[in-house]
């Protein structure tokens, strides 16, 4: 199950590629679905954090 994801700036602008998340106009985080040519944005990294289920514990 996820627990958390995390979004950090990395401090490098440049042209996002397909399957990168950068920061968009507005602030949020989107995932680019083509290599971008033109308009450069800040790139991010991104942080999954998991934890794992027991037996009895319920999943919604």
């Amino acid at each position: 199950m996820i627990k958390e994801i995390r979004f950090t700036v990395t401090g490098v602008v440049r042209k996002p590629l397909a399957g990168e998340w950068f920061l968009g106009n507005k602030g949020m985080p989107i995932q680019a679905i083509h290599d971008f040519h033109t308009t450069q944005f800040p790139i991010l990294k991104v942080e999954v954090k998991e934890t794992q289920t027991t037996a009895g514990e319920k999943v919604a």
